[in-house]
């Protein structure tokens, strides 16, 4: 007699559960699946254009993006934008302008210090951030050095230019 009122109480307690919960979990299954149309649509108009460029001694990360400073799903074959003289010559303007600074060579400070930035439609490098930390005085002279580099050429898709954003690392090391 108990398992029987048991169990019709356990029954109603889940039944009443089911009929709050259901509205709930198709609402949520609704604004899924519309997040996964935009996604798969975007999928199959295009691809996100990122890579890794192993050149000029550096590993530059890159991804092709809109005016919205978001992955760029590219419909046609992306040129990559272009440091004046090629990626070798960004590795040499790289190592021409940073000076280690004093103070980190008299405290034997050490590491990798990664700057973001963008190339704009135009060739410009803007927004440019310390995306991964060193000290102080080696952030400032990694993020000038990038932030001052001379306009490159823009990438572009098909004959639309578009922006670029890269991180690219920065390695102060003791000899």
């Amino acid at each position: 007699m108990v398992d029987g009122l048991l169990s019709q109480i356990i029954k109603k307690m889940i039944s009443v559960d089911l009929k709050k919960i259901v509205p709930i979990l198709l609402t949520f299954f609704a604004i899924n699946s519309c997040g996964n149309i935009q996604e798969e649509q975007n999928m199959q108009s295009g691809k996100v254009e990122k890579g890794l460029l192993d050149t000029g001694g550096l590993n530059i990360e890159y991804t092709v993006i809109d005016d919205k400073f978001e992955d760029l799903y590219c419909t046609e074959q992306v040129n990559l934008p272009q440091f004046p003289g090629g990626f070798d010559s960004l590795g040499k303007y790289i190592r021409a302008n940073i000076k280690y600074p004093e103070t980190a060579l008299k405290d034997s400070i050490q590491g990798k210090v990664k700057i973001e930035f963008i190339v704009n439609k135009n060739g410009t490098v803007e927004n440019a951030k310390v995306v991964e930390h060193v000290r102080e005085d080696i952030d400032t002279i990694s993020l000038n050095t990038v932030a001052n580099m001379p306009n490159w050429e823009p990438a572009s898709m098909g004959d639309k230019k578009v922006s670029t954003k890269f991180i690219i690392p920065i390695v102060y090391r003791l000899k």
